[in-house]
């Protein structure tokens, strides 16, 4: 089942979510769900590029940010792979051990670039009006 306007049912499966997790963590509202889905992807999709420039420019307030936000509302989404690594860049930007940055940085996005693609496929539509105004 696909969420859109016309089916506000959670969807049956999104690669690097626990779905049903996802909806317990909202209450079981679908339909926030749905928004949360949609927002995660338009607030999160580059964020792997902009932690990386973060990185080379030595800004570690905002590549902490970046990965602090990553890390709350993919604990929410129950992603957990990504909830993880997430976790773990912000403790160690947090911390200042930046030895393993790189390391982690990789490990970041080899769990958001499938999950962000998953919730694409599965809410095309949705997220194509809500980013760019047409279907």
């Amino acid at each position: 089942m696909v969420i859109n306007r016309a089916n506000q049912g959670a969807p049956q499966a999104i690669e690097g979510l626990d779905v049903k997790q996802a909806l317990q963590n909202v209450c079981g509202n679908s339909e926030l769900l749905h928004t949360v889905l949609i927002t995660f992807y338009k607030i999160h999709k580059r964020d792997v590029d902009k932690i990386r420039h973060c990185h080379t420019e030595g800004d570690m307030d905002s590549l902490h940010r970046i990965a602090h936000a990553l890390k709350g509302l993919s604990g929410t989404l129950a992603a957990e792979d990504l909830h993880t690594s997430s976790q773990a860049l912000d403790t160690h930007i947090r911390s200042r051990d930046l030895d393993q940055l790189l390391g982690l940085i990789d490990r970041v996005e080899a769990d958001l670039a499938p999950t962000l693609t998953s919730i694409k496929k599965t809410l095309i539509d949705d997220i194509d009006q809500a980013c760019y105004g047409h279907h």
